[in-house]
Formats: C-alpha cells, structure tokens, sequence
C-alpha cells in the first residue's frame, strides 16, 4: 500500500506542472491589428489598404 501510494505520489508530481504550462501558451495569441496594404506606386506614396 505504501509503494502505491509513493508511486502515485511521484506521478503526480511529475505531471501537473506540464499541465499548467499548456494554458499559459494559450493566453500568449497574438491579436495586434495588421491591415494589408497594396501599394499603387513604387515610391509607396498612393497604396490601398484592405481592413479585414
């Protein structure tokens, strides 16, 4: 009963922290707003920028 214990003990303690660890990589998404833009002439001065 106490090796069961232990062992279920030690498994425990090696795999909760690697569940923790997959949330934050969820929380870390980039959303920042980055239009495309079409540029109309070489010198970029006249460009269409398409909002999606």
């Amino acid at each position: 009963m106490k090796k069961k214990s232990f062992l279920l003990l030690a498994v425990l303690m090696l795999v909760v922290p690697f569940m923790g660890s997959s949330q934050e990589e969820e929380k870390a998404e980039d959303h920042s707003y980055k239009p495309m833009q079409l540029k109309l002439n070489e010198d970029g001065s006249k460009y269409l920028r398409i909002i999606t």
